[in-house]
């Protein structure tokens, strides 16, 4: 039964950067079908995490929401701070595509604690931007600028243009605190 979950869990995936994400739910759905009779909470989180996604980009906010909401405290169990970190911050995009921005701020931070915890840049740079662009719809806009600053200082790959970028957030924070 393990190779029909892996192979139903690739096509999945395989469906989801296809854009056909209808497919892909009812796939993963159907890989937690499988696996709720193996018992194994941190592959059932696994896939949760990822139906959660493809909800999300099924314009499902609320469906995402109910994929996701409490793996990360599975993955924690497990050990496993990226996981949980990347299940917080797809907690936080779903909060906030359902517009409860309080609660989606607070998951951000959550998830934005994970990745630092292990040094993971890429996805502390992703989730920085989405705090960023969320503080930005809040009216937050110091916070906003700051949390982008930093999310092109973490990044892994700096490019010249991201040190650009970076340098002149810094130059205009300073400003905007009188230094």
């Amino acid at each position: 039964m393990q190779n029909e979950i892996v192979d139903l869990s690739n096509k999945a995936k395989a469906e989801f950067q296809r854009n056909k994400f209808s497919e892909a739910v009812a796939d993963f759905s159907t890989c937690l079908e499988l696996l709720s009779q193996e018992n194994n909470p941190v592959d059932i989180a696994e896939v949760r995490n990822n139906l959660s996604v493809v909800q999300l980009r099924n314009k499902q906010p609320q469906l995402a929401l109910d994929a996701v909401l409490g793996i990360d405290q599975v993955f924690s169990d497990a050990g496993d701070i990226q996981k949980q970190g990347m299940a917080l911050a797809n907690t936080g995009s779903a909060y906030e595509a359902l517009k409860q921005y309080d609660l989606a701020a607070k998951t951000y931070e959550q998830a934005i604690a994970c990745f630092k915890q292990i040094g993971e840049k890429k996805y502390l740079s992703i989730t920085l931007r989405s705090l960023s662009d969320l503080q930005l719809k809040k009216g937050n806009k110091f916070n906003a600028l700051t949390n982008l600053q930093a999310s092109y200082t973490e990044k892994p790959h700096v490019t010249f243009k991201d040190r650009f970028f970076s340098s002149m957030l810094w130059q205009l924070i300073q400003k905007i605190l009188g230094h």
